[in-house]
């Protein structure tokens, strides 16, 4: 069987978001093990996750299960690229985000990075298992092959929930589906080497234009727009659909009442603000993504 790695978490009103919890948890939690591992003097062999030389990923490897080291280089995977630092490879992001520029399109966002081989069968094996009955209303979101380290981020969609959270009931069925059918075509020990990991298209999920522009037209949207017709300069405002029209291929938008609209200290967008509306182009939108209230 291979690795399975399922992102679990909740949140007031979702039933699943981009909260990580390993199906696989080492006996030592993240901080301690950094924590013993730092009051060390390193000896001559080290292990250098990002080959940058630093101090934040260099850590003794002798004296520590491989589990130990596999949790402190899944955190540094994660930690080193928020605090500026080089990832390890830029064919294999921690998270499994696929690298999108762009809103259009109608099908799942998937990406083979490093061109694995066994990228495209296992791709038609989550095809195949989202096709069985059980998984109604489950479709796939994104599909990211990674071929450094044979990994394989899936994110599936829940079609009728708000925010397209599948539950934890949902991604352990797939997870399990998905496993048997990967085993069954790729063979056990060639699929025993790869990393699976499911989880829910995240908070701040990308809405693919104009597919998706109705079903989350309830929730505000961060929208990148071209801000005149064949310019290239964009600008990015957090708004709320009011009105679609894909055969004129036009949109109407208005500011969202959130923080990020409202002044300091006032708990709402005043009539003058919540009047403003913006005409859109469909082809001008750039890139939208569900906003998430902090």
């Amino acid at each position: 069987m291979h690795n399975d790695i399922l992102k679990f978490g909740f949140q007031e009103g979702r039933s699943c978001s981009t909260s990580t919890c390993f199906a696989i948890s080492p006996m030592n939690s993240v901080d301690d093990v950094i924590k013993d591992m730092e009051s060390q003097e390193f000896p001559a062999r080290t292990v250098d996750y990002d080959a940058d030389s630093d101090s934040v990923d260099e850590f003794p490897a002798e004296g520590y299960s491989e589990d130990d080291l596999q949790l402190v280089e899944d955190f540094v995977e994660d930690v080193a690229p928020a605090k500026g630092l080089p990832a390890e490879d830029d064919e294999d992001d921690s998270d499994g985000e696929p690298d999108v520029t762009s809103t259009s399109g109608d099908g799942p966002i998937v990406e083979f990075a490093g061109l694995p081989e066994w990228g495209k069968p296992a791709l038609e094996v989550a095809k195949q298992v989202l096709r069985a009955p059980e998984m109604e209303n489950i479709e796939l979101y994104s599909f990211r092959a990674a071929a450094l380290r044979d990994r394989l981020y899936i994110r599936i969609d829940k079609m009728d929930d708000l925010y397209g959270s599948p539950t934890l009931d949902d991604v352990a069925l797939f997870s399990s589906k998905f496993s048997q059918a990967l085993d069954a075509r790729l063979g056990e020990e060639a699929a025993g080497k790869l990393s699976v990991e499911v989880s829910s298209p995240g908070a701040e999920r990308i809405v693919r234009v104009p597919r998706e522009l109705e079903r989350f037209g309830s929730l505000p949207m961060q929208v990148t727009y071209l801000k005149e017709p064949g310019s290239t300069e964009t600008d990015t405002k957090v708004l709320s659909l009011k009105e679609l029209d894909e055969q004129q291929g036009t949109s109407r938008w208005g500011l969202a009442d959130v923080k990020a609209n409202r002044r300091k200290g006032v708990m709402k967008l005043s009539k003058r603000e919540a009047g403003i509306s913006f005409d859109l182009p469909i082809s001008s939108l750039q890139l939208i993504k569900l906003h998430l209230e902090i």
